[in-house]
């Protein structure tokens, strides 16, 4: 059972339940049958036998009643009626006898009692239809009366022992029932028993391995891999079982030999191999490859580490030398160069001193520059004066020349006005006396024209002279100015080239001082180098000390 499978022992277990339910279903359904069987057989027989017993009976009575009714009546008619109901009453007790399975000997006297009965009535019948009470009486006598009491006494013999066979029945049904009750009660509490224990035994089965397995699970989840899981069989949980005890197994030896992988790695021995191949398996597997390329790359790094360390090593000793030779070379080099900054310095001071006297020359002849420039000035506004007064002399001899035009027409109008007042006789020679001094006024105002103009012909030609000779002067002052501006120029370019010189050799003399103190760091710095050679030298030894200490991987496995 251990070993089946789960669904089998389910299949199992219900089908134990199945059987017992349809054990306890047969019981009850053979139970009832019987009961139902001995209830028929007290219908069929008791209780049916009871009725026909009691039509019998009835039936007697009735053939008794109605004989004696017919005894003691005197009317013919009606005596003749109740004879034909008592004959006819036997036909019908025959009918009912028939009827009868029940069989006893007091059955068989019954028959036997009322078919002598049915056969007295007809007889007793044809004697009492004629015959007086008393004969009649006598006839009922002779031949019912007799028959009637074995038949009424087999009757009640007959009732006493269907009412005994009845109950017989009865007590049996209620005893088998009360039987097949207690079985099915029995049946109900096995199967009641047997499914809790199967119910049980499956819940307690599947609960524990559940339970080792959560448990496991729960304490692998919290980093504990000391769970026990002792649930062992062939089904499924049996498989969840084993695999959870498989993982847990695989998982503790696999930290273990990580852990001490990584140990050794910590204690600085990178040669480490794994001592449980067969655990990095699936998902695991990177973790080996990746435990192994850490273990290769840092076994590598040392190695380059011890390289590197013996070449700086080597190098720091070549630097310490160079360095040294640099320190002296240094030295004699700042002695070079500060000699070459005092003569520098002596030149800088004659080159200042250059720039200054041409800065002092520049500036005298700036100024006389500026008064030639002065002059130059003047003398061409006298000759924009001049020339304004040749242009208005121009415009004055063109004023005189219309005024002459003017004194030449007035002078004709005079000479028209007194040829007219001459033709007007008397009467114009008011108007000739106006025209005469008309043409005076004009001739003089021609004469002071005429000679205006001489003066203003004088003054132009002296303006252009003068013009001329101001032209001249202005433009031998305008060379003056020239040659000054260019001398200044050349002063100036001279000036500010000494400037830029004294400049230049004060940046020479910076920057010799610079490449002293260059040197003299250099010299310090190479000095310092030369010790931080050293020193290097010696981290770098220690450093392959250091690595000495770590063991290095030599294959990978």
């Amino acid at each position: 059972m251990k070993n089946l499978k789960v669904s089998m022992k389910l299949m199992l277990s219900f089908g134990v339940l199945v059987v017992l339910i349809l054990v306890t279903m047969a019981t009850g359904i053979v139970g009832i049958s019987g009961v139902s069987n001995n209830l028929k057989e007290m219908y069929n027989v008791d209780v049916i036998g009871m009725d026909r017993m009691s039509n019998v009976e009835v039936y007697v009575e009735e053939i008794a009643r109605n004989t004696l009714m017919a005894v003691v009546n005197n009317n013919n008619t009606e005596k003749s009626q109740y004879l034909d109901k008592a004959v006819d009453l036997t036909e019908k007790l025959s009918d009912e006898l028939e009827k009868i399975t029940y069989s006893s000997g007091d059955m068989d006297s019954l028959r036997a009692s009322c078919n002598e009965l049915i056969q007295n009535v007809s007889v007793a019948a044809e004697e009492i239809k004629g015959a007086t009470s008393d004969d009649g009486v006598d006839s009922f006598n002779n031949y019912i009366a007799e028959p009637l009491e074995r038949a009424v006494e087999s009757i009640d013999n007959i009732d006493s022992a269907i009412a005994t066979s009845a109950e017989n029945t009865f007590d049996k049904s209620n005893t088998y029932g009360k039987t097949f009750g207690l079985i099915m009660i029995i049946v109900g509490v096995v199967s009641a028993v047997i499914g809790i224990g199967v119910s049980v035994y499956l819940a307690r089965t599947f609960t524990t391995v559940i339970h080792e397995i959560e448990d496991a699970i729960v304490n692998i989840s919290q980093g504990n891999l000391d769970s026990k899981v002792t649930y062992e069989s062939k089904d499924e949980f049996g498989i969840m079982a084993e695999a959870a005890r498989s993982t847990i197994n695989g998982l503790s030896v696999l930290i273990k030999d990580t852990s001490r992988m990584y140990g050794e790695l910590a204690n600085g021995n990178f040669d480490v191999h794994t001592e449980a191949r067969e655990v990095y398996i699936g998902e695991f597997k990177p973790l080996l490859d990746n435990m192994r390329v850490l273990s290769q790359q840092l076994s590598d790094t040392m190695a380059q580490i011890y390289q590197s360390a013996d070449q700086v090593d080597s190098g720091s000793e070549q630097v310490s030398a160079g360095a040294q030779a640099n320190a002296q070379g240094a030295a004699e080099q700042a002695a070079s160069i500060e000699e070459l900054a005092a003569t520098i310095d002596e030149i800088s001071e004659k080159i200042t001193k250059n720039a200054a006297d041409s800065q002092h020359a520049s500036a005298s002849i700036a100024e006389v520059g500026r008064q030639a420039g002065v002059s130059n000035d003047s003398m061409k506004e006298m000759l924009t004066a001049m020339h304004e007064i040749s242009e208005t002399s121009d415009r004055i001899s063109e004023i005189i020349k219309t005024i002459e035009d003017i004194a030449f027409q007035t002078n004709i109008l005079a000479l028209n006005a007194a040829v007219e007042a001459a033709r007007a006789g008397e009467a114009g020679k008011g108007f000739a006396v106006v025209a005469d001094e008309v043409r005076n006024l004009a001739s003089k105002s021609a004469v002071a024209s005429q000679n205006t103009s001489e003066l203003i012909q004088r003054s132009i030609s002296a303006v252009d002279n003068g013009s001329k000779i101001a032209d001249e002067t202005a433009e031998a002052l305008s060379g003056v100015v020239q040659q000054i501006e260019n001398i200044v120029t050349t002063v100036d370019s001279i000036s500010n080239v000494s400037g830029e010189q004294a400049e230049s050799i004060s940046k020479v003399t910076a920057g010799i001082d610079q490449i002293s103190n260059v040197v003299q760091t250099n010299s310090a710095t190479a000095q310092e180098s030369a010790a931080a050679s050293e020193e290097l030298s010696a981290q770098a030894t220690a450093m392959k000390t250091l690595v000495t200490r770590f063991t290095l991987r030599q294959n990978v496995r």
